[in-house]
């Protein structure tokens, strides 16, 4: 997990801070993302240390929520930048490790199909560090569904 799940989150980060126009020295808080697997230590201070992050960040690491973690992760990073903190969100998924090929059921026949590796990257603000035009959080909502 963690050899791979270090390169892809690292080239996401860079390509995320690149894209926004902000300084890894700008980053106030850290917010790492993943379901498939853990270390300890693990992304997040591979990430401040590659990245060069303040030594100063704030780390969250959200773990094995699966398919909706990104999402909380954006509901985290919005209610930091909310307070005008600048936030890198980092989500990375190692999901070969999990793979079953031979496996009998169509299900995980299928989910081996549909997952494979990869990360996504995001620097969430509350606007006054962003360089140029970004997309917003317009809300965020979660609901239990009765017998779900």
């Amino acid at each position: 997990y963690f050899p791979c799940a270090k390169a892809l989150a690292l080239s996401a980060a860079q390509s995320a801070l690149e894209q926004s126009g902000v300084g890894p020295e700008e980053i106030t808080n850290l917010v790492t993302v993943s379901s498939t697997g853990f270390k300890a230590p693990g992304v997040d201070l591979f990430l401040v240390r590659a990245l060069r992050l303040p030594e100063t960040v704030q780390r969250t690491n959200i773990c094995f929520m699966g398919c909706h973690a990104a999402f909380n992760a954006l509901n985290v990073a919005e209610a930091f930048a909310s307070g005008g903190r600048t936030v890198l969100v980092v989500c990375v998924e190692v999901c070969f490790i999990h793979a079953q090929p031979k496996h009998p059921d169509l299900d995980v026949v299928i989910s081996n199909v549909l997952f494979r590796d990869g990360a996504a990257a995001a620097v969430v603000s509350s606007g006054e560090s962003l360089r140029g035009a970004a997309p917003e959080i317009a809300g965020t909502a979660s609901e239990l569904l009765p017998d779900s």
